[in-house]
């Protein structure tokens, strides 16, 4: 089957279109998204966004997988949320949402960055502010396993990511049961997170 979709926001306009199939040996999934993003600097990036999935499901086990999810950004595509993050920046708002002087900014912006602000130079506002990091490379990996009727779920996840934005890379695990009882439903899990600077932390 194919498959298309339209996202638009001020100052960003997105387009994605893919074709899936489903075969004895797993789905497969290929799409593209174009998007193009004006900042209020009067700078406009364009982009593209590849993505190839793979699924797999064992009705008789109760188990399946998606493999080798995997997603490509040139240097000029942002997402959605990307574009919404750099525009707030743009337009002086600082991490929470409050609007702030554009000398406050002095802490949180680049002299380039701030200049670009200022309508004196055309680059981008995101090279170094992390908050603004672009995506270049993901990958992830899913697994779930039934356990009968009412036992309950089994989930894992990996994924990892690198930026356009900066060196390094990201890398989550995370494991967990979800189940009910009766109206109930709860969730417990564990996630394990090893940042760009190699520094490690935990969630429960």
């Amino acid at each position: 089957t194919g498959y298309g979709g339209f996202l638009t926001s001020e100052g960003y306009v997105s387009a994605l279109g893919g074709v899936a199939m489903n075969t004895t040996l797993g789905a497969f999934a290929l799409d593209v998204t174009a998007a193009r993003t004006k900042l209020p600097t009067q700078h406009t990036d364009t982009g593209q966004s590849w993505r190839a999935t793979y699924s797999k499901m064992f009705p008789d086990s109760g188990t399946s997988f998606s493999l080798a999810s995997y997603r490509y950004s040139t240097g000029g595509f942002y997402s959605l949320r990307e574009a919404l993050a750099a525009r707030d920046q743009a337009l002086g708002y600082d991490v929470v949402d409050h609007p702030v002087e554009f000398d406050d900014l002095s802490g949180v912006l680049t002299p380039e960055q701030r200049a670009a602000l200022q309508g004196n130079d055309n680059g981008g506002i995101a090279s170094t502010y992390s908050a603004l990091d672009r995506q270049r490379n993901r990958f992830d990996l899913n697994f779930n396993q039934r356990l009968g009727q009412n036992g309950g779920n089994l989930f894992a996840t990996a994924s990892a990511r690198d930026y356009w934005t900066r060196e390094g890379n990201d890398v989550q695990f995370q494991a967990g049961y979800s189940g009910h009882m009766g109206w109930f439903n709860y969730s417990v899990s564990a996630s394990r997170l090893r940042d760009y600077d190699g520094r490690y932390s935990n969630q429960y």
